[in-house]
């Protein structure tokens, strides 16, 4: 499994405004600027942020602009950003796409890398994952560790390149060791799942750990599950009930799944049937079938909410639909006994049969105690 996943953010203007500059006076940096690409990325920057002068963004990219024409590759990434996001120039991917192009035929790393990222999702250009590998090869061979990432996940994943998974991990390796989150938690994947590399949990806990550190939400979750499991680590409940917590709160639709059912049993934490149900609601209205069936359950039989048949049926029917093997067999019992919809034997069968078919025991079980000549022959 590879998190194959890129940084979308742009490269913001902060280069030069933290290297004491502000000393020499801005009028000074003003005449230093006519035939100083640096000093007019420090003015862009400082007009940008308002430090130490009123901001203006017009002024800003005025600096930026003149730097870019000037052929700096770094003004022509930051400005792309601009055009792509619409801030203070008309939205214009086809001139972020030039200027990306410019930077990156400069040989800067950030723009190959962000040209690629284009490419990848056909950003003002065609799709094109041939296209983008050979631009992150660019960037990567430059030690740009998100580009690293990038191409790992190309190999990994056979998208652009012929799959090969030991370079996947080599190109993880390297940029999890510049502190790269997304690829320490790839690296972390690979050695879970004995991928590319021989299956091994405790170099698998290393890198999520270091990964989930830095607020990578599928590190925060795996971290939590390999706590709760002791894989790789001692088991510990409450740390693993931490870290599933921070991935819950961003969002993380398993991590909320499993802190349902961790304050649902009182497993690491005291036991709090309104906080299973808030954070199994959370899963649900995500769409994870398995906590779909879960809340369902819970309106049904009133578990921290009020008892509502009617939403549990709908909660039910969502997993079900969506191919959850216990959804299907609660959803058979319910038109079975009639309760909160209209008793209905033919639609009992089917859903206990759509179970079965998936190997569930309670579903095969009660068709053979129902049906026992093998069907009500209604269907």
């Amino acid at each position: 499994m590879y998190f194959f996943a890129f940084h979308k953010t742009e490269i913001g203007l902060t280069r030069g405004c933290q290297d004491g500059v502000g000393e020499i006076g801005l009028e000074k940096a003003k005449r230093l600027s006519i035939g100083s690409d640096y000093y007019r990325i420090y003015l862009a920057c400082k007009y940008y942020t308002g430090s130490g002068v009123s901001k203006d963004l017009r002024i800003a990219l005025q600096y930026l602009e003149d730097s870019a024409k000037k052929g700096s590759a770094y003004s022509q990434v930051v400005l792309s950003g601009f055009y792509m996001r619409g801030e203070g120039v008309g939205k214009d991917d086809e001139e972020a796409m030039r200027l990306l192009r410019l930077a990156a035929l400069q040989g800067d790393a950030q723009g190959q890398f962000r040209l690629g990222v284009a490419h990848l999702y056909g950003t003002a250009v065609k799709q094109d994952d041939a296209q983008a590998a050979q631009w992150f090869h660019k960037a990567a061979d430059q030690g740009l560790p998100e580009a690293e990432q990038a191409l790992g996940a190309m190999y990994g994943s056979g998208r652009g390149v012929a799959r090969d998974d030991a370079k996947a991990v080599q190109l993880f390796r390297k940029a999890a060791k510049q502190g790269n989150a997304e690829a320490q938690y790839d690296l972390c994947s690979v050695h879970f799942s004995g991928t590319g590399v021989p299956r091994e949990y405790e170099t698998a806990f290393q890198w999520c750990s270091k990964a989930a550190e830095q607020g990578q939400v599928s590190a925060q979750y795996l971290t939590g599950t390999m706590y709760l499991q002791g894989q790789g680590v001692l088991k510990n409940e409450m740390l693993a009930l931490h870290w599933l917590q921070k991935a819950a709160e961003q969002e993380h639709p398993e991590a909320q799944l499993h802190l349902g059912v961790m304050y649902l049993n009182g497993q690491g934490v005291k036991k709090d049937d309104f906080l299973a149900f808030l954070w199994m609601r959370r899963s649900a209205e995500r769409g994870l079938k398995e906590a779909q069936a879960n809340l369902g359950k819970f309106y049904y039989n009133g578990i921290g909410t009020k008892q509502d048949g009617v939403l549990g049926v709908e909660w039910i029917r969502k997993a079900a639909e969506q191919g959850d093997a216990g959804a299907q067999y609660d959803l058979g019992v319910v038109y079975f006994n009639g309760r909160d919809v209209k008793k209905d034997l033919v639609e009992a069968e089917r859903w206990w049969r759509k179970a079965a078919g998936q190997g569930n025991e309670d579903a095969r079980k009660i068709l053979k105690d129902i049906f026992p000549d093998g069907s009500s022959g209604l269907l």
